[in-house]
């Protein structure tokens, strides 16, 4: 019996040292703090593409008609054809052009080594003809001199000698006069006309020739060949052989496989939890088991609207790169993104459940011995399910959640 009420005693004592400071809901479930792995993530969607695109136009100045094209979605290396347009005319138009410059450059060369030469030897003939002439005429002058003053010609003869002399001077003069004109001025316009109708002829066959080498559409890097939707007729639609091209029309693009890059947009909240060189995971809407490493590569430093949403919220582009490539990826890909914004791998984290706020104060209470105390906390980083406490409570405290 007195056991029984030393027991009884000891109860009630233990009881009133017991009591807690506030009275407990006995329905309330307990958490307690533990201490592991944190990683906050910053979801945005994107387009999948390709760093580098080349895109084709045709450089064919004119109409062209497609013979030959190469199949949507091969892959191909640089100088591999990608379409070849109709040059049956040009081939007519090159044989004309070739001879026509081949006539050209003989006349050039017809012109500077036999007719200005043969007529500078001409001017030469002419006028030692004459020196010729003139030195004999002056000699049978000095004789009839001779002849007057004995008497034995009348001076009627020096007369006529000395216009004879006159004329052949005159005569040589013009020459000469001919010959200087034409080494000045006849000579280089006509050298100078041959040579303009070369260069016009050459001009003209290297644009023929680089016509029919446009015909030839080759790939100028490595990539995949994809069409480009253009206007036909009264259709829009990717090209086929037997449509007409026109100059500087884009018809085909090749995008670089082996480097994709994903431009998305990030609400102006989220911009100080995204920088350059954090990790990111990537997963394809048409492979969600897909999951990809990439890194953040740019962020735009310039906030924009985006269509469909109120004006007054604003974004900013970021770029990301994909680290790890795969190949069932396409460009033009819809994307889910998840940024690597924080990562503790030893973080004290309570659940967000057992956390109070108050006028953005956040707090806890924590089960005492003499029942529970509400706890001020400072929290870092938090994700879905936890907190990351930077002061308040320890690992090992138990928690009372709301």
């Amino acid at each position: 019996m007195k056991n029984i009420i030393l027991i009884l005693i000891m109860t009630i004592l233990v009881g009133g040292c017991g009591k807690p400071s506030a009275t407990e809901p006995a329905s309330h479930d307990e958490a307690i703090v533990t201490r592991g792995p944190l990683s906050v993530w910053t979801p945005c969607d994107g387009t999948l593409e390709a760093r580098r695109v080349e895109t084709i136009l045709s450089q064919f100045q004119g109409r062209a008609t497609l013979i030959e094209l190469i199949t949507e979605g091969s892959h191909v290396q640089r100088g591999d054809l990608l379409a070849r347009l109709d040059a049956s005319q040009l081939e007519t138009d090159l044989v004309k052009l070739k001879s026509e410059y081949a006539r050209t450059e003989a006349e050039l060369d017809a012109l500077q080594n036999a007719t200005i030469p043969l007529e500078r030897q001409d001017f030469e003939v002419q006028l030692n003809d004459l020196n010729y002439q003139y030195d004999t005429e002056k000699q049978i002058l000095v004789d009839t001199r001779e002849l007057v003053e004995r008497k034995l010609v009348s001076r009627r003869e020096i007369a006529q000698q000395e216009l004879k002399l006159a004329s052949l001077e005159a005569k040589a003069s013009q020459i000469e006069q001919h010959r200087k004109l034409a080494e000045t001025h006849l000579h280089p316009a006509k050298l100078t006309q041959a040579r303009a109708a070369v260069d016009a002829a050459r001009q003209q066959l290297l644009l023929a020739q680089q016509q029919f080498s446009n015909c030839v559409v080759t790939a100028p890097s490595d990539g995949l060949a994809v069409y480009l939707p253009l206007h036909v007729g009264n259709e829009f639609r990717a090209l086929r052989v037997g449509d007409t091209l026109y100059p500087n029309q884009p018809f085909l693009c090749i995008p670089d496989m082996s480097e994709f890059i994903i431009p998305c947009f990030i609400p102006e909240s989220d911009l100080s939890r995204v920088r350059i060189g954090q990790s990111a995971l990537v997963t394809p809407l048409a492979y969600p088991d897909l999951h990809l490493t990439a890194t953040v590569e740019s962020v735009g430093i310039m906030a924009q609207t985006q269509p469909g949403y109120p004006v007054w919220q604003k974004y900013f582009r970021v770029v990301i790169r994909i680290d790890q490539l795969d190949g069932r990826l396409r460009p033009g890909m819809s994307l889910h993104v998840e940024v690597c914004s924080y990562t503790q791998p030893a973080a004290i984290l309570i659940p967000r459940s057992a956390v109070q706020w108050d006028q953005g104060k956040g707090s806890c209470r924590v089960r005492t011995l003499r029942g529970f105390e509400h706890r001020p906390l400072k929290l870092g980083w938090s994700d879905t399910r936890f907190h990351e406490v930077l002061e308040g409570v320890v690992v090992g405290d138990k928690l009372i959640q709301p």
